[in-house]
């Protein structure tokens, strides 16, 4: 029973739904989160990061979708009061997306303080729902948006009860979104579509919402590793010149949080450009016309955290936990500084979730990699046994046994004979350059030391690994390795079979782990690669989304809601056992338990943050 469930827990493609009916009546395939250590992904995913470059320098459709449609403002400003809601980075496994979603869906949430205590804050389900970027994992493209973000947000909620006003969607564009050049975002978002009970009314990649009591919502689009395009800049321009007052208050929304890219320990984060977009737009477009920009929301990174200017006028919020990995808390910095239109300020971490500390034990996990994506052990296994081959040929004499040759060396014999091959030196060669590039240093001598460590201790495991696996073999010579013509000759007998599947198997092992360790040291001790050692073990766990409230005097406050764990097990409710309007999926092993993570935030008149309540614990 046991062997069972860790079958299930490491190998199942695909989430764990009791009484599924086929996808063809679902409707879309529940999938499982992304294996991002998966050869297939990561090379689907290169290959669509290197097709976005393209697009981004030579078919920008910020700049094509001028010619299109004309923008609009999308007018929510006639109530005295509104609540909406803001959820970044779905579109990953149905576990996660779909509980979030669920939680969206609820006419009303009331949630506790902290978890484990008796829910006390009421909160309305909102009138408009803000996605920051990212709606489909690992790539943009119709199958996923389907099977990833639409399918379980329909699920959720196919429709509303007869009377009830249709709850508008709107989304910014995230970096995975424009991986097929914004083509399946711009079909999605930009025609007005249903998607279950919530609609589409956008026009581009980027809007803006009026909100009640001289709020506004600004969702820009700055994703590409280029300049603000200016059809977007101009637009926004307009909109605040001619339709804001000053004193109006503006929320800011986008998908990258660039003020924290100065003070990330990961390279691969710290967009320069994307700093430089944020503070050309905050002082091109917002400060000439006395607006107060009080807010900025963000995803992206994987976790949700809030900064405050050091004087309470400014507050940024990343919140980018709707489905995806997790992205480490205790890499971030406890205090960041961004150039704003008064000069340079210092922004402190007022709270982050989950904990540092939780943040520091779930590293553990790193260890798993391996086993949550078993492809990555074949993959590397391969390798070791084209490495091993190569090696084999170097030592072993035409017409001589690999087995008997090796049981004649001892580990000492074989790496000096590993070093002095041509072929293998080329090969180690190429090895090092692709750990060199792959190191997450800010510097070219610490990439150059973490690269050639990693790789040398790399090629110690294939010789090894080789050694060892021809030690073992039986007697008799079963593999002859020999150089015919430039051409490798490869005789084999009845054990060859066996020596290159225990290869592949041992050497995907001994090198997954040593990959694995790697990320581990350097995350542990030098805070590197958090993107790539958290999104390993692929972490669904620890979700959130922010839930915003303007009342009837203008005051806004916002709920960081959070979910300790989601479910893992569902249950598919038949049509004839529930009303169009009620969800599809219950879940089966634990139920959905939303909490707010630290204490509302509310911003009056003089729009300055503080926190409202008891004191919430963060888990």
């Amino acid at each position: 029973m046991r062997s069972e469930r860790l079958k299930r827990r490491f190998l199942s493609p695909s989430p764990r739904i009791d009484g599924v009916p086929e996808p063809e009546e679902l409707g879309f395939v529940p999938r499982a989160s992304v294996r991002w250590l998966g050869p297939r992904g990561l090379a689907v995913t290169g290959y669509q990061v290197f097709l976005s470059g393209i697009f981004s320098r030579y078919a920008d459709k910020r700049e094509m979708q001028a010619a299109l449609k004309d923008p609009q403002i999308i007018d929510r400003s006639g109530t005295g009061e509104l609540w909406f809601d803001w959820l970044a980075d779905t579109g990953d496994g149905f576990d996660a997306s779909y509980a979030t979603a669920a939680l969206l869906a609820e006419p009303e949430l009331i949630l506790p303080v902290a978890q484990g205590e008796p829910p006390s804050v009421p909160t309305e389900r909102g009138r408009l729902l803000v996605l920051g970027g990212d709606l489909a994992y690992p790539a943009a493209n119709p199958d996923q948006y389907r099977d990833r973000m639409i399918g379980p947000y329909r699920a959720a909620l196919p429709a509303l009860p007869e009377g009830q006003d249709v709850p508008t969607m709107i989304a910014v564009a995230g970096n995975h979104d424009w991986y097929d050049g914004l083509t399946s975002f711009l079909r999605l978002y930009c025609r007005g579509l249903d998607i279950g009970g919530w609609r589409t009314e956008q026009s581009r990649s980027y809007f803006t919402l009026k909100l009640p009591h001289r709020w506004w919502l600004l969702g820009i689009d700055v994703v590409l590793d280029e300049f603000i395009d200016v059809p977007q800049l101009e637009y926004f321009k307009d909109v605040v010149e001619h339709h804001m007052q000053p004193g109006d208050r503006v929320i800011v929304t986008l998908h990258q949080p660039s003020w924290m890219f100065g003070g990330l320990t990961s390279d691969a984060e710290a967009n320069r450009l994307a700093v430089t977009n944020l503070e050309d737009f905050e002082r091109e477009v917002l400060h000439p016309t006395g607006v107060q920009n009080v807010l900025t929301i963000a995803g992206d990174i994987h976790h949700y955290n809030r900064y405050e200017r050091e004087d309470g006028v400014q507050t940024r919020i990343t919140s980018g936990s709707g489905s995806a990995f997790l992205y480490p808390t205790h890499n971030i910095p406890k205090q960041v500084r961004w150039k704003d239109v008064d000069g340079v300020h210092a922004y402190e971490r007022r709270a982050v979730y989950p904990s540092d500390k939780t943040s520091k034990r779930l590293r553990w996990r790193i260890l798993l990699s391996p086993f949550l994506n078993p492809s990555f052990i074949f993959f590397v296994g391969a390798l070791y046994l084209v490495f091993a081959i190569m090696l084999a040929d170097a030592l072993t004499d035409p017409g001589q046994g690999l087995f008997d040759t090796m049981r004649n060396l001892d580990i000492a014999d074989v790496r000096e004979t590993a070093i002095s091959s041509a072929g293998m030196v080329i090969l180690f060669l190429i090895l090092l350059v692709g750990f060199i590039g792959f190191a997450n240093c800010k510097r070219l001598g610490d990439r150059i030391v973490a690269g050639v460590v990693h790789a040398s201790i790399q090629l110690e495991g294939l010789i090894w690994v080789s050694w060892f696996v021809a030690r073992i073999a039986p007697e008799r010579d079963t593999v002859i390795f020999a150089l015919k013509n430039a051409v490798l000759d490869v005789k084999i007998h009845e054990f060859a079979l066996v020596y290159a599947v225990v290869v592949v198997l041992l050497g995907g092992l001994v090198g997954s782990y040593i990959y694995t360790m790697y990320l581990f040291v350097m995350q542990t001790f030098f805070k590197r690669h958090p993107t790539h050692s958290y999104s390993a073990f692929r972490w669904e766990h620890h979700r959130n989304f922010l839930r915003l409230h303007i009342d009837d005097e203008g005051v806004l406050t916002i709920y960081p809601i959070g979910v300790r764990r989601v479910p893992r097990r569902w249950r598919y409710v038949p049509s004839s056992e529930r009303e169009p309007w009620q969800r599809w999926f219950e879940p089966v092993d634990r139920p959905i338990e939303p909490f707010l993570v630290e204490p509302p935030l509310r911003f009056d008149v003089e729009t300055e943050p503080r926190t409202v309540g008891t004191s919430a614990t963060i888990v």
